[in-house]
């Protein structure tokens, strides 16, 4: 049975943190419950002393007859960006679909970054360190195959 982990109160940007170094650490754990515990309280303690702000948030909308809904966070860490595809995530399914980003409309091709690992629900991608998330309007959930966009979320 998993234990609950006590966490102090901390600022919202530094709950995002913890929370995405939970879930890193729990998914990259392939052993026993107590060890993602431990692997989560080794996470907190790093992610106490970093540094973490929230740039960018945005909400998703379908495109190309695509259904794609829920939220968009991009997070800057100390140790480089993160998008956080929030819980309410959805995409109705299409064969390919990647991730990147795209400004005034237009998906730009070479900032697509990872392959989508689900169509639900919350997931953590590691933005390279060649894409600067500050200089796009846009994040999209392309379609690789049929070279159209499933669905973008406009950031803010």
């Amino acid at each position: 049975m998993f234990k609950s982990l006590r966490l102090p109160s901390v600022s919202a940007p530094a709950a995002v943190a913890i929370a995405v170094a939970s879930f890193l650490a729990l998914f990259s754990v392939n052993t026993a419950p107590a060890a993602a515990l431990e692997k989560t309280r080794e996470a907190h303690a790093q992610v106490s002393q970093a540094r973490v702000a929230v740039t960018k948030t945005g909400t998703f909308k379908g495109l190309s007859r695509h259904t794609t809904a829920g939220g968009i966070t991009i997070v800057k860490t100390d140790a480089g960006n993160l998008a956080i595809l929030e819980n309410s995530f959805s995409l109705d399914g299409a064969p390919a679909p990647t991730l990147g980003f795209g400004k005034n409309g237009k998906f730009d091709p070479s900032t697509e970054f990872a392959s989508l690992g689900q169509n639900t629900g919350a997931q953590v991608y590691v933005i390279p360190a060649s894409i600067d998330p500050a200089q796009f309007d846009e994040f999209y959930v392309w379609c690789a195959d049929f070279s159209v966009p499933l669905g973008v979320a406009a950031l803010r």
